[in-house]
């Protein structure tokens, strides 16, 4: 039988140099006299080297990468790729690689997932938490797992919730654990002005109404609660806020809306500003819970304005028809990244994990874009459904791209993170080819998206792959030569940098791509 192994990092991300070490797994235990070679490279340079003799006879090993001489280095947050090869004692190779970066804190570049099954008879938590670790997933929403959306922990450990879903406080806990040990940051969810039928008949006062006076529902199972600053309503949340945290070790507070209704009104038919109260409510946690994370759903881009304005940490956008287009994926990143001086973005949309080519090309444009996207949670199930216990397998095609493209995100965060500057040169690429340029120091860098025959580029419609080009041309305008070409591409093996050949003339420096699947990027380094 063959042998098969896994290889990344013990952490979602690392605060210290010194703290880095790998994972290395086996199907079969190492044979005696095994090796492993492990290289380091932050961007395109070889910064570590060390090699190993793996323990005879065991199926994993930690191993420490020894970075003492990187922490004076690290100034700000940075990724890594590590490369590894490994040389069984029975003669056969194996070659492994994988991402990691140093940062001081998760949400610089969230990269989020999500838990949804808090069941009691649940006994798989460390596994879930394990297999997540390897897409560098570095903040978990902890989706529906309260007692009531107006009351948040539970009297008795075992509960059941609004929708009779049995659930568990020891759990919920032993998840957030488990999640934590490995860096993960750990978000609680809540609705901002949900509450059960139950509550909502005893608090009419506290309600919200539409112009009509009618009041407003979600759906058959939720009331909507008015939560303008210094309402009974949003003190009440504040209070079940403060005391979630208090009592659980949660990292902060996902909020959430439900997009409609725009314009409400109070119980004595008064309007109620629901952006300005949205900002108040995250402003309030914010200023009372200052180490915590919060962040708030922008339901189909909505109020992105006021939010943006607001101390959220990063902003959180859900994307709703008639969104549909890549590029208003792209368009509503940038906007966002703009109004809130570029805070980190993460985006959710609903995209059945059968749409292969749909799935990989929209993670590829927002993470090329500076964005991430919360797309897996529970042990690598894709989120396809904004109820996320509807949560779908993943095919192995899927999983190892998706896998490449977090690796790809996390080792060139500097470069895929807007940098604000104005880019003052002009990009030709043949039809169809997607290019989006940021420049950090002095290097041009360059994401290339193929949508080639993509008749209708639409996310919410199931299309094919793109058609594979091969050697691309893509033509730069430059004041003067540069020093080197790199290339690079999250649908390789690898994703190292490779020099690429150029020409220079009469201020134009052209190059071909060798192949462009999904997602490729070039550097252009200057004087």
């Amino acid at each position: 039988m063959k042998t098969e192994m896994d290889f990344y990092p013990t952490q979602a991300y690392f605060k210290d140099a010194r703290d880095v070490s790998f994972h290395l797994t086996s199907t079969a235990p190492f044979p005696a006299g095994s090796r492993l070679r492990l290289q380091v490279y932050h961007l395109d340079q070889l910064i570590h080297t060390s090699a190993i003799t793996l323990p005879a006879n065991q199926q994993e090993t930690n191993l420490d990468a020894n970075l003492e001489t990187l922490r004076a280095e690290v100034a700000s947050a940075q990724g890594f790729i590590a490369v590894c090869r490994v040389k069984l004692g029975n003669g056969e190779t194996k070659y492994f690689s994988t991402a990691f970066d140093l940062a001081v804190s998760w949400f610089g570049q969230p990269r989020y997932g999500y838990l949804c099954d808090f069941k009691p008879e649940r006994q798989d938590s460390e596994i879930a938490v394990e297999e997540l670790l390897k897409f560098h997933i570095n903040g978990l929403q902890f989706y529906d797992w309260q007692y009531r959306h107006e009351q948040l922990l539970p009297k008795q450990a075992l509960y059941k919730d609004v929708l009779g879903r049995s659930l568990s406080l020891k759990i919920v806990r032993e998840l957030m654990n488990a999640a934590q040990q490995r860096g993960m940051a750990c978000m609680p969810y809540l609705a901002i002005y949900g509450a059960s039928r139950a509550y909502w008949r005893k608090h009419q006062d506290e309600a919200l109404y539409d112009a009509d006076g009618r009041p407003e529902l979600f759906h058959d199972f939720l009331g909507l609660m008015n939560p303008a600053p210094q309402s009974a309503w949003s003190d009440h949340l504040a209070g079940e806020c403060d005391c979630a945290l208090e009592k659980l070790p949660f990292d902060g507070l996902h909020i959430d809306q439900y997009g409609q209704p725009h314009k409400v009104f109070n119980h004595s038919g008064q309007p109620v500003d629901l952006p300005q109260a949205f900002v108040a409510f995250i402003d309030r946690m914010k200023n009372t819970h200052e180490e915590k994370c919060i962040v708030f759903n922008a339901v189909d881009n909505w109020p992105i304005e006021a939010l943006c304005r607001s101390r959220q940490d990063f902003m959180y956008i859900e994307i709703w028809p008639p969104s549909v287009q890549y590029t208003d994926l792209l368009d509503i990143i940038r906007n966002a990244q703009r109004l809130s001086s570029h805070k980190p973005v993460v985006l959710a949309l609903y995209i059945p994990a059968a749409w292969t080519a749909n799935a990989r090309l929209s993670s590829a444009l927002i993470f090329a874009a500076g964005a991430t996207r919360i797309e897996l949670g529970e042990g690598a199930r894709y989120l396809s459904d904004p109820y996320f216990p509807k949560h779908q397998a993943l095919s192995p095609v899927l999983y190892k791209n998706l896998r490449r493209y977090y690796d790809f995100m996390v080792a060139y965060r500097e470069w895929l993170q807007p940098s604000g500057e104005t880019i003052d040169c002009e990009i030709t690429a043949p039809p169809d080819v997607l290019t989006l340029t940021n420049r950090v120091g002095s290097r041009q860098i360059i994401q290339i998206l193929n949508f080639c025959q993509i008749s209708v580029p639409r996310w919410d419609k199931r299309h094919r792959s793109p058609q594979i080009l091969r050697d691309t041309k893509i033509m730069v305008s430059l004041s003067k030569a540069p020093l080197r070409v790199f290339t690079a591409s999250a649908d390789a093996i690898s994703p190292q940098l490779q020099p690429l050949p150029y020409t220079y003339s009469n201020g134009i420096c052209s190059m071909n791509l060798p192949k462009l699947k999904y997602w490729s990027m070039l550097c252009i380094e200057m004087e």
